[in-house]
């Protein structure tokens, strides 16, 4: 349980160096008064790497779903809704058997509030877009007041 500023970082899942393993899935809870927050990147740092795998580009994109799960709530054996509200609170889940998250020498997996939906991605801002020079539009300004008042994840893995 934490509260989040827009553009803050989260680490939701953490395995020490020296142990391999596959994440099996993800159950997420997050409250805001607004579903702004959904506007996150996944990252996936395996084996002590300093660049990030993304993962999604979009919090929903991981869930396999899109456009702040406007379609409602879902159950699959993949990925699911299983609540949401009018506010800006929901619970989700994703199962990687048949897309496992496999690491060998311990991991990461952050996510940040709010991410930049505009412009130029990199590997610090989520790559939405990309430009043919690669830098971020300078321009771009997002609001740090959006919060997330509570972000919880739990998830399983297998370690050996």
């Amino acid at each position: 349980n934490v509260t989040l500023k827009g553009l803050d970082f989260i680490e939701l899942a953490n395995v020490n160096p020296g142990t391999s393993g596959v994440m099996m899935e993800m159950l997420f809870d997050a409250s805001a008064p607004a579903f702004t927050y959904l506007e996150a990147c996944l990252r996936f740092y395996p084996n002590g790497e300093k660049t990030p795998i993304f993962l999604s580009s979009g919090a929903e994109d991981y869930f396999l779903s899109a456009f702040y799960f406007d379609e409602g709530k879902f159950i699959t054996p993949n990925s699911g809704l299983t609540f949401k509200d009018s506010g800006g609170t929901l619970s989700a889940y994703k199962t990687h058997q048949r897309d496992p998250i496999l690491w060998d020498n311990g991991m990461s997996l952050v996510w940040r509030n709010c991410e930049i939906t505009a412009g130029c991605g990199n590997y610090t801002h989520c790559p939405n877009q990309w430009c043919a020079d690669g830098k971020e539009d300078p321009s771009l300004d997002w609001d740090s007041g959006a919060s997330a008042k509570h972000v919880d994840a739990v998830y399983n893995t297998l370690i050996w």
